[in-house]
């Protein structure tokens, strides 16, 4: 009974005249008069006094009003932000990101357009390797992810981003650095720094099988977690390397990038997120990105 009549008596308290409140509240005066009286019995106190232009508060009625006008207010808050959290306008969503795709140019775009045009979304991320993402995605550790599909899951639905490659970062001043065309077995007696399997398995196995399909075994002279390691290790002399081009930032100056025949790795990143669950900011995250590519 409170809560239903709370709306009529602050209006009531407002106008201090119940003819120009039930014309506020599109009612009749008899049917706002019943409330309120409702409403005093319940609370088992009056509210209003009469006077001789209309009705003002009594010292109880004056109390209860301050306190309900909080009220009305607080609960006005929460259906707004309610309401904004529906529409996706505010709220915390969690995303995986794959520590290499974050590197990707349009990666860093979308992130930063995301933020700038939706900064009352608390958009907290999560650095996970694409295989550690599936189950996190699965489990609602995290909301969405940015990930390379080595592997699909039927579970998922998925949003194109872009497509990487694998490339070989060797030192410069190699002979192989400036062959016109490079093969498979032009690098078969190169040292490598390996992908840490722990770290990239999917991508350790395809090139371990890529080496054996050819008839050939990799000397792997090192495993290292991230294309950076590698990179600089390329610079101090220690063999050569392999990473998707996205992972490949500013490189030391006497280590470049060639493609090997034969090495045709390539490998789609996309946003991932659990099929069929009702996402209210995925839109603004479509619209970041697409954003993103117009650049």
């Amino acid at each position: 009974m409170i809560e239903r009549h709370l709306h009529y008596f602050t209006i009531v308290a407002e106008e201090e005249h119940f003819q120009r409140a039930a014309n506020r509240l599109s009612i009749t005066q008899s049917a706002l008069s019943r409330r309120i009286q409702q409403l005093e019995h319940e609370l088992g106190f009056e509210l209003f006094e009469r006077t001789g232009r209309g009705v003002k508060l009594t010292p109880a009625g004056d109390a209860f009003y301050r306190r309900t006008r909080v009220i009305m207010q607080d609960l006005d808050r929460a259906v707004d932000h309610a309401r904004r959290i529906r529409h996706g306008n505010c709220g915390t969503v969690v995303m995986g990101i794959n520590p290499s795709a974050a590197s990707s140019s349009l990666a860093i775009r979308f992130l930063q357009n995301f933020r700038r045009d939706h900064p009352d979304i608390d958009l907290q991320l999560r650095s996970m390797y694409s295989e550690e993402q599936l189950p996190a995605i699965l489990s609602e550790a995290v909301d969405f992810g940015l990930v390379y599909l080595f592997s699909k899951s039927d579970q998922l639905e998925y949003t194109h981003v872009s497509t990487d490659e694998l490339v070989l970062m060797i030192d410069a001043s190699h002979e192989l650095a400036s062959k016109p065309r490079l093969e498979l077995a032009d690098i078969s007696e190169l040292e490598f720094i390996w992908p840490r399997r722990s770290q990239s398995p999917i991508i350790s196995d395809w090139l371990i099988a890529a080496f054996a399909n050819a008839n050939l075994s990799p000397r792997i002279c090192m495993e290292v977690d991230n294309a950076e390691s590698v990179a600089n290790l390329i610079a101090v002399g220690i063999g050569a390397g392999f990473a998707m081009r996205f992972q490949i930032g500013h490189l030391p100056d006497n280590v470049v990038v060639r493609e090997v025949e034969g090495l045709s790795l390539k490998c789609e990143l996309a946003l991932a997120r659990r099929l069929g669950v009702d996402m209210p900011v995925w839109p603004h995250i479509i619209s970041s990105l697409e954003d993103a590519r117009r650049g």
